[in-house]
Order: structure tokens, then sequence, then C-alpha cells
């Protein structure tokens, strides 16, 4: 359909339950009124490759379980020293029959972003894959700008909108994708909280084929030092934020055999740009 080289990725078993990793090249040969005559395949067995990879990243998750446990027990450990200081000033108040009411809702409000906190590590650590199906990202994109239209109106932030509509359909799960864009584009107006421009971009990559889409904005940019964090779970420079969206939005662009970037500028802006691959690549 395409006419154009492809590679995707298989996995066979055989009788004995042995599983290969198969890496599948097809490369259609044309006639000379252009039409496909031939298709040359050839398969390269990755199986070994791809058991090394495996242990690395259970290595790696080892790491980082350790590192998140103990990001999770700082975040969990303040609101709940509040929560303890404020039922213990609140029982003080009422048995001196003042009016507690201020304490509990301190506490409320602290017990609220452990609660954001909880939500929001099941989200990173959702086992499913869900579904994948081909999808248009330019529509997935334009449903996430008509859901944030009101609150780019109200922080008078002008949107541009610079796709390609030549764009081939993506294997994804649409319901993960609309999140990950959610998430950027919400971050961008945060960003400009005194107005700007939202800019969203999508072009197709042939080296390797995939789709790349760009969300761009004209805020306070992320400084250095931050950058190389930007993506770790619990780190945020937002005063009420839980860190944990970019986080969740990286893991699920890599379940997708993607990527996720962010190039910034402090003082004139940032723009997050997501690679997704156009066939079916293991995560």
């Amino acid at each position: 359909r395409t006419k154009r080289p492809v590679v995707v990725e298989y996995v066979s078993t055989n009788m004995e339950g042995k599983t290969r990793h198969l890496q599948v090249y097809g490369n259609p040969i044309f006639d000379n009124a252009g039409n496909i005559h031939q298709i040359i395949e050839y398969n390269l067995d990755i199986s070994e490759e791809v058991l090394a990879e495996k242990k690395v990243l259970q290595s790696e998750r080892r790491a980082s379980t350790g590192q998140l446990l103990a990001s999770v027990a700082h975040e969990i450990k303040n609101p709940m020293q509040s929560v303890l200081g404020c039922l213990g000033l609140a029982q003080e108040a009422v048995e001196e029959g003042q009016d507690a009411t201020q304490y509990f809702q301190v506490a409320r409000d602290a017990v609220g972003r452990i609660t954001d906190i909880v939500d929001q590590m099941g989200e990173l650590s959702r086992p499913s894959p869900g579904v994948r199906k081909q999808a248009d990202v330019n529509k997935l994109l334009d449903e996430v700008l008509k859901l944030i239209q009101k609150q780019c109106d109200d922080n008078n932030v002008k949107v541009g909108w610079l796709v390609r509509d030549d764009i081939e359909l993506t294997w994804m799960v649409s319901d993960q994708i609309h999140q990950v864009f959610l998430n950027l584009m919400l971050n961008a107006l945060d960003a400009m909280l005194e107005g700007g421009q939202l800019l969203v971009s999508t072009v197709q990559t042939q080296e390797p084929a995939g789709v790349k889409i760009s969300v761009s904005d004209t805020g306070v940019g992320i400084t250095r030092n931050n950058l190389s964090q930007i993506f770790e779970p619990f780190f945020t420079t937002k005063e009420k934020g839980t860190g944990l969206g970019l986080s969740i939005s990286y893991g699920l662009i890599k379940s997708h055999g993607g990527r996720l970037d962010v190039e910034s500028t402090p003082g004139e802006g940032s723009t997050f740009i997501v690679w997704l691959p156009l066939s079916r690549r293991r995560g």
C-alpha cells in the first residue's frame, strides 16, 4: 500500500514451546510501470538481543524501584506529619472548648494530596498494556485541543496548528496517548500564566518510520539543571504539582516503542517532542 520498505517485529513459538523474536524486513521490487512486481523479505533472529535487553531492563527496574520507594516515602511523610500535627492541635482546641475547624481543613487538604499521589502512583505502575489499534494522531491532538480551548482563551494563549495531512495511522493505545498529549498541553499552559502561544505540529519520519509530534510553548522555560530530572518521578517545579505527570507520560511513550524528549531555553519556552513508530514495535 505504501510502496516503501517496512520493518516489523514478530514473535513465534515452535511445537516445543521455544519462543523466537524475529525482525522481518520487506523490500518492494517495482516493474517499469511503477507497480510492485516482487517483494524481497528476510528475517533476522534477534532472540539473544531481546533476552539481553530484558536482563538490562530488569536490573534498571530493581535500581529505580528502590529510588522510587524512597521518593514515595518522602512525598507522603510530609503531608502525614501535617495531618498528625493538625489532629493534635484540633484535640487541644476541642478540649479547651475552641473551634477546631481550621485544623480539620488543613488535615483534609493534606490527606487530599496523599490521595493524589497514590492515584498517580497507580497510573505509574499500571501493568495493563491496553489494546493497540491503528489511530489518527492528528485526530487525537485535535480532541485534546478542544478540551483545553477554554483554558487557552482564559489564559490568553493562542494556538498554532501545523500538522501534516498525510500522516499514516499509528498503532497505539489511544487512551494512553491521549493522556500524554493532554498532560503535555496542560504543562505548556502552566508555563504561560501571562499568555503566549501553544504550537502543535506533526510530521512523518522515514528513517525510522514513525510520527513526530511537537508541543511547544513560549513560557518560562526549564533550566539546564532541571532538564536532566524532568522525567523523574516526583520532580516538579510547580507549587502544587505531584511530579508524576511527565514520568507517567515517559513510561507510556516508551511502552509504545517511542521516545519523549524535551528542548528548552529559560525565558523563551519549551518544546516536548514525542516520536511514535508506525509499526507494532515492542515496548
